[in-house]
């Protein structure tokens, strides 16, 4: 039923994806159920349903909090709905898994920079934290750069948020 979905989803049937989703969620094991779910989420997710995606991949952590992709959506999906705290959790846990994941450091700067320069006080950093990158002369640039090429990414309306869900789709199709 699984497989049944994927094609559903690629050819562009989200109805016919949705219902092989249902049916493959009540025939699989609960230990891989978090499988589901997440291809389940990634597909609401692209018909706009953000809320549904959060809450099952959500959903598929508590099952298997092991798969760093998981985490990395779960980290993306908190960060589209402005939730910067749970996206740098769940971004750490991603680098915690798997310490190399392609994108995981520089989608963790994101929301740190985001929290450092939108909320106050400003968070003490510890020299272990990884959010802010401080250049040789011990400035935070890197920070600075982050927060100015986030304010053009909403001038053009695009969050990077999309690249990396599409990343994501392909690495759970290809698994």
């Amino acid at each position: 039923n699984t497989l049944a979905a994927n094609y559903w989803r690629i050819i562009g049937n989200a109805g016919a994806s949705i219902s092989c989703y249902s049916l493959a969620l009540s025939d699989a094991p609960i230990q891989y159920a978090d499988l589901v779910l997440t291809n389940l989420g990634a597909l609401l997710y692209r018909l706009g349903h953000v809320d549904s995606a959060l809450r099952l991949l959500q959903e598929a952590v508590a099952i298997c909090d092991s798969e760093p992709e998981t985490h990395f959506f779960l980290a993306n999906l908190f960060a589209a709905k402005g939730n910067m705290t749970g996206a740098i959790d769940h971004y750490r846990a991603t680098l915690r898994l798997e310490p190399e994941y392609p994108g995981g450091i520089e989608q963790l700067r994101i929301p740190s920079c985001y929290i450092k320069y939108h909320q106050s006080p400003p968070p003490k950093q510890d020299s272990g934290d990884m959010s802010c990158v401080r250049n040789e002369e011990g400035s935070e640039k890197k920070c600075g750069d982050l927060h100015r090429m986030e304010q053009e990414e909403r001038s053009y309306g695009s969050s990077g948020i999309e690249d990396q869900q599409q990343r994501f789709e392909q690495n759970t199709l290809t698994s």
